[in-house]
């Protein structure tokens, strides 16, 4: 036990290291330079993570408090450090959390030293205790059946909360029961706006609600979807495998009744046209694949291997991880969400411009991720916020076909 003790230290502080002076280099040169190296010994750090917390249940002679705040900043750094890289800038955070991880291990190595006098590192005499005391091990146990479930549900609803809800702008929300979905409505001089947030992946029930209630009214509807005229994108980008796996309905099925219009025909429509009096003129007020750059859509493509692949869930998860791991950064794709959210927003807001002079109600139903960029874009025409909706999209008990 004490060699895989020691063992374990030295790849602690040897993965600080090589992290630490690799983002340092990012910063520096812009690329890494340690990648393959920093990936094999932070994955080896990772999986003896495992057997060392495992052992302190069984041996009641290592030091738990020096192994234990070891452990919970590798683990939380594989989770991602949530909630940091939700709020700060994502090199800044791994840049901190390595030279933190560097600090700890330094830490540990002293006060091992304090311990042992003259080495760095346990000596056998350490060892020389009882290895099993049932205290221990029953205190243990009982502090992992009853905590550890309980802290690790709280702290991924707590880290899908915060980061939904940064993301959105409050338009997606975890409640207690499920994923909630905000409405939002904005007034000046007569004109109303409607942010409606949705997502590709709901329960039936929400999905016709918000059928029903985009079909109903005299208003304009500017509808989200990316089209392909020329047939850039080779797969079609489809939720249906994914939210039949998991038992849930897909925006796909969603059908609004109302008149469509293209975009030429927006100024020539009469805001009094009787064909608008019970059902909502509906307008694609969205860019075309065209307008995307090649990163982007060969994101897109990948994107639908991962959700399209028909062999089966696991199998598409595999290929998009592999070739997200040969040909993104974390950089690169914050740069290729970015463009396809904000240059579609850009398109949209031209037509809100558009729809403003003629019609009094406009309603738009986009992604929640949209709602942020749109709802300030909306705040400095000078409209002000009103009444908001929330609606279940997704609950909980509704999973992989609960109650269904």
């Amino acid at each position: 036990m004490r060699s895989f003790i020691s063992f374990f230290l030295l790849a602690y502080a040897l993965d600080a290291a090589i992290s630490t002076v690799d983002e340092i280099a990012f910063v520096l040169s812009d690329g890494y330079v340690l990648a393959p190296v920093r990936s094999f010994v932070a994955q080896m750090v990772l999986l003896l993570c495992v057997p060392v917390y495992l052992s302190m249940g069984i041996d009641s002679r290592l030091p738990k408090r020096m192994l234990m705040p070891m452990i919970l900043l590798v683990v939380w750094a594989a989770f991602g450090c949530f909630p940091l890289l939700i709020y700060f800038n994502h090199r800044t955070v791994l840049v901190s959390v390595s030279i933190v991880q560097l600090g700890v291990s330094a830490f540990v190595f002293f006060q091992v030293k304090r311990i042992a006098g003259d080495s760095w590192f346990l000596k056998p005499e350490y060892f020389a205790r009882p290895v099993f005391k049932l205290k221990n091990t029953v205190w243990f146990a009982a502090a992992n059946i009853a905590l550890l479930p309980v802290v690790f549900f709280l702290l991924l609803i707590f880290s899908v909360h915060l980061y939904l809800d940064n993301k959105t702008g409050g338009f997606m929300q975890v409640g207690s029961d499920g994923i909630y979905l905000q409405e939002k409505t904005y007034s000046r001089d007569g004109k109303t706006i409607r942010l409606v947030a949705m997502m590709h992946i709901g329960s039936k029930e929400y999905y016709e609600e918000m059928s029903r209630f985009l079909s109903g009214g005299k208003a304009i509807v500017l509808a989200e979807g990316v089209t392909d005229k020329t047939g850039i994108l080779k797969n079609s980008l489809s939720y249906a495998n994914f939210a039949d796996f998991i038992g849930l309905d897909t925006q796909e099925n969603m059908v609004i009744s109302g008149k469509l219009i293209e975009y030429e025909d927006l100024t020539a429509i009469e805001e009094d046209s009787v064909e608008f009096e019970n059902e909502p003129g509906i307008i694609r007020a969205d860019i075309d694949s065209l307008d995307l750059s090649k990163d982007a859509i060969e994101f897109i493509e990948n994107v639908s291997i991962l959700f399209n692949n028909s062999d089966s869930i696991a199998d598409g998860f595999g290929k998009y991880l592999s070739w997200y791991s040969e040909n993104m950064t974390p950089e690169r794709e914050e740069v290729i969400l970015k463009e396809i959210v904000d240059k579609r927003n850009a398109v949209l807001l031209d037509y809100l411009d558009q729809a403003l002079l003629r019609f009094d109600i406009i309603v738009i139903p986009w992604g929640a991720m949209h709602m942020p960029g749109l709802e300030q874009a909306i705040l400095e025409k000078d409209f002000t916020v009103g009444e908001r909706t929330s609606r279940l999209a997704v609950g909980f008990d509704r999973l992989f076909g609960a109650n269904r």
